[in-house]
């Protein structure tokens, strides 16, 4: 088991096992009503038919956090410049493919102004066909550091490390975003 920094990710983790049968589990068997109190910090991503990753849902807690609802919105339009999101996407498309699992740590502020350590866990889902095409995103706050400007932003990818779900991991290390 991967060394997880917070009890939230442990558990989220712990769920996604439970519906896997050797494989990524069906999107459909993802019920919120089994972990309603991680649900808030909880997005999950599809990479639609013009391929591209759009938010299905994103938990009350994730859009309070960064200011916005982001259910239906691309993701894309939430980087700062297309580099941000293209590391971003190569490390996505590389969690579909192979399939793993990513664990990182960010400093993130929030709108409010709140700079956090947290920890964010990517793992996969699969179509009705058994294919990769979503993403189960949880963010836990590991600490809060300080006050900036109330500008939402994820600024600085700490560490970050590719899951074995029992297809192996990529020999490349994850990208995530650029230190800034």
């Amino acid at each position: 088991m991967p060394d997880f920094r917070h009890s939230n990710t442990e558990r989220l983790y712990d769920y996604w096992r439970s519906l896997a049968d050797g494989n990524p589990p069906n999107y459909r068997l993802w019920d919120p009503i089994d972990i309603p109190q991680l649900m808030p910090f909880v997005t999950i991503l599809e990479l639609n038919e013009g391929d591209e990753f759009v938010h299905r849902f994103a938990g009350t807690g994730t859009c309070e956090f960064v200011g916005v609802e982001l259910t239906g919105r691309m993701l894309k339009d939430f980087f700062s410049s297309p580099e941000e999101y293209a590391a971003s996407e190569q490390d996505l498309r590389t969690i579909l493919a192979a399939p793993c699992g990513r664990r990182s740590s960010y400093v993130v502020r929030s709108a409010s102004g709140h700079e956090c350590l947290a920890e964010l866990l990517t793992l996969p889902l699969t179509s009705a066909n058994g294919v990769p095409d979503r993403l189960v995103v949880q963010m836990t706050i590991l600490e809060t550091k300080g006050f900036g400007e109330a500008t939402p932003v994820l600024s600085q990818n700490v560490e970050a490390e590719w899951i074995d779900l029992g297809f192996g991991v990529p020999s490349t290390h994850p990208v995530g975003l650029p230190v800034s």
